[in-house]
């Protein structure tokens, strides 16, 4: 059986939703799947650890181009 997921726009095996365990980051416990590593294989491929090749990485704002414009009541 299979259940959606935004990440992937698919289906996520249900054996990924039947245990959970905490996980510490950063002094922060999150809950997730106990099989992370099967869902996360699923969502983004066999490869989801692997950095992608320099040319092929974006950045999502150039940050040259960034402007709030007059929000803060000064002039750019």
């Amino acid at each position: 059986m299979y259940t959606y997921t935004p990440a992937s726009g698919w289906g996520v095996p249900t054996k990924c939703y039947k245990k959970y365990r905490d996980i510490k980051f950063e002094n922060h416990k999150f809950m997730c799947f106990d099989d992370y590593d099967s869902y996360l294989k699923y969502a983004y491929g066999n490869h989801y650890m692997e950095l992608l090749p320099v040319e092929k990485i974006k950045p999502h704002i150039n940050v040259s181009e960034l402007s709030f414009g007059n929000i803060f009541g000064k002039e750019e």
